[in-house]
C-alpha cells in the first residue's frame, strides 16, 4: 500500500510516498481500503515536530474515507468515514 511518510520534523520536514505492507486486521480494528485522506492540521503540527512522542519514520494521515475490507465492527464493503486513534497522541 502507499503510504505518506514523515521521515524528519522540524521546520524543514521531510515527507515521502512509500510503499508499505497491507496491515493485516485486529480484534477491536477495522481494515479500511482509504479512497481519500488528508494531510490536515495536526498533521502539520506533527511534521513542525510540535508532538515529541512522535518518532520518524511516521505514516501521516489521520482522516479520511475508504471502503471497509477487513471488520471486526463493520461489514466488509460499506463505506466508511474515518477518523483515525492517534495512539501516541
Amino acid at each position: 500500500m502507499k503510504s505518506l511518510v514523515c521521515t524528519s520534523f522540524g521546520t524543514a520536514p521531510s515527507m515521502a510516498i512509500e510503499e508499505r505492507p497491507k496491515p493485516l486486521p485486529r480484534p477491536g480494528y477495522t481494515l479500511i481500503k482509504m479512497h481519500a485522506a488528508t494531510v490536515n492540521q495536526l498533521s502539520g503540527q506533527i511534521r513542525r515536530g510540535l508532538f515529541n512522542k512522535a518518532k520518524a519514520p511516521l505514516v501521516l494521515s489521520n482522516d479520511g474515507a475508504g471502503t471497509v475490507e477487513g471488520r471486526d465492527l463493520f461489514q466488509p464493503g460499506g463505506i466508511e468515514e474515518l477518523l483515525v486513534d492517534v495512539p501516541w497522541f
